[in-house]
């Protein structure tokens, strides 16, 4: 059976199978305003009409409407030598630019199903919708796709679900459509808009995808399938990522019921093996290796006996307030609120609010200082009014909170705590950091990093556990996801300690050996400045560096 048998038995399939009309669709059809139609030529329709009847009188119209001889046009599907013609004006048209709207009671979600249709060459995404017998596309995706075709007029009027007319902007004619392994020259209504193309039950017929239990068994659909079940795993893994962060982590695990009790047989005698021989290849791998086991082990030891210093709570430092001091004489100055472009202004209430809920903030009427704020739009569209940072754990005196005054589109808010921008907030910070580590050994702080080492690994853990306990007593907060245990390298404003002493950066070495030459005097003292920040590494400098 050649190719044009094959088309012609399809094209009698489906004139045979559009009479069968379920009741589904006789439903729909009803809906749609068949049923005026049906009263126009005379057809009387009620509620008691028994099932067969409304099939047979449904029936009867499309057969009347394919064989009428009404001048107005109609799509016309040329090549496609199948499926029935309805040269009907108005045609059932179901679920164009709809959205379901859904009590909570009733909102469950229906993912749509995508069909990809290559037109004129290009793959279009289309949706299915079985209540539509036209395929579509709007305005706005045809200029956008199809931007050289031209739309040409048409007369076919659409009814809606609801009974109403839609207008049409026309028509595209001659599109050459594959899809299931066919290519059809096929036309598509356009619509106002820019809503997604959709693909009704004509074109399907055309392809040999319609009634519906061809398409529900088809490859086409198979594969639609396969997508969605990939788009539900996706969901349902995106969900318990979030529900479950903790458990999805890259912290160690440890389960807490119980631990592991290992029996051995009674009057064993215990037995010491000396150490393997380590090819001197693997021995760097192997001792870091050890080294990070050790690690993981002092740091999830840490995370656990310290769990609230390490956890997402607000860190309130409890021994003292913070006071700023201001020149005598000083005029108060209080700033206008600069201009706020609109799109940012619900954004930065949301921040304003979620700082005053965290008692950060609180609102004010009025304040002889006044300062104005520059909002910032993070990479995750997020507003930036302050960092989650070390300085917001300590609290400013009352009297002192009136220097913190900002003034916004919203009216005059006050810090409470210390805001980043503050001259004495970085001195001030230092301070009370030492404060709360004086006395213990082997312990510096510099800013807001605090440095912990000991002469042996034990000392090293209980100067570390020191610590740890002296900022909880204290208020303080640590975010465990910068903090870093049992290092033996640490690189710090450009130099790497150990316990063999100073060494330089290789970062910084590498920036001197990429530096351009001078080319002036600007650029030389530029660059002798980059070289002398390593002097002290640097023998008989003068005698190198002389001209």
């Amino acid at each position: 059976m050649d190719d044009d048998e094959l088309d012609n038995k399809d094209s009698m399939e489906q004139q045979t199978t559009s009479t069968q009309l379920t009741l589904n669709e006789a439903y729909h059809l009803r809906k749609a305003g068949i049923v005026e139609q049906l009263k126009k030529r005379g057809i009387e329709v009620n509620e008691s009409v028994s099932r067969d009847s409304l099939r047979e009188q449904l029936v009867k119209v499309v057969r009347n409407s394919s064989s009428s001889s009404e001048s107005e046009e109609e799509i016309s599907d040329q090549g496609s030598g199948s499926g029935p013609s309805r040269s009907s004006n108005f045609i059932d048209f179901h679920n164009i630019n709809s959205e379901v709207i859904t009590s909570d009671s009733d909102a469950t979600r229906a993912a749509p199903i995508f069909f990809d249709v290559k037109i004129n060459g290009k793959i279009v995404a289309m949706e299915f919708d079985s209540g539509t017998y036209f395929s579509v596309m709007s305005e706005g995706f045809v200029n956008k796709t199809f931007g050289s075709l031209k739309v040409t007029s048409s007369k076919t009027k659409l009814i809606s679900y609801e009974n109403k007319t839609m207008e049409s902007r026309g028509q595209l004619k001659n599109l050459t459509v594959t899809f299931n392994n066919k290519t059809k020259v096929l036309s598509c209504l356009v619509l106002k808009g820019d809503k997604i193309p959709l693909i009704g039950r004509q074109w399907l017929s055309i392809f040999g995808l319609w009634p519906l239990e061809r398409l529900l068994h088809s490859d086409i659909v198979a594969k639609s399938k396969i997508g969605i079940y990939s788009m539900q795993a996706e969901g349902v893994r995106e969900s318990m990522l979030k529900e479950f962060e903790k458990l999805f982590s890259d912290t160690p695990g440890v389960y807490n019921k119980r631990k592991v009790k290992i029996h051995i047989k009674p009057n064993v005698k215990p037995v010491a093996l000396g150490a393997r021989h380590m090819p001197y290849a693997l021995r760097p791998k192997t001792e870091q290796e050890l080294e990070r086991m050790q690690a993981e082990g002092v740091r999830e030891s840490m995370l656990q006996e310290f769990e609230k210093l390490f956890s997402d709570t607000p860190g309130v430092y409890n021994k003292r307030k913070v006071k700023i001091h201001i020149k005598p004489n000083v005029k108060p100055v209080a700033l206008g609120a600069r201009h706020m472009p609109y799109a940012l202004r619900p954004k930065t209430e949301q921040e304003l609010e979620r700082l005053v809920k965290l008692g950060n903030l609180k609102k004010v009427e009025s304040s002889e200082w006044a300062t104005p704020i520059v909002p910032i739009q993070r990479s995750n569209g997020k507003i930036r009014l302050d960092l989650p940072h070390a300085y917001m754990q300590c609290e400013v005196e009352d009297e002192s909170q009136k220097y913190l005054t900002i003034t916004t589109h919203k009216g005059l808010y006050q810090y409470t705590r210390l805001s980043e921008g503050i001259s004495i907030a970085p001195s001030e910070f230092t301070h009370i950091m030492s404060e709360c580590l004086q006395g213990i050994p082997n312990v510096i702080n510099y800013m807001e990093n605090i440095y912990v080492t000991g002469k042996t690994n034990d000392e090293h853990v209980d100067n570390l556990r020191t610590v740890c306990q002296r900022l909880l007593d204290r208020g303080i907060r640590l975010n465990r996801d910068k903090c870093e245990f049992m290092k033996n390298r640490i690189e710090v404003l450009g130099f790497v300690i150990d316990k063999d002493g100073l060494h330089k950066a290789k970062s910084k070495v590498v920036a001197m050996y990429e530096a351009p030459c001078p080319e002036n005097t600007k650029q030389l003292e530029s660059f002798l400045g980059l070289i002398n920040f390593y002097e002290r590494f640097l023998k008989n400098k003068s005698a190198q560096l002389k001209p």
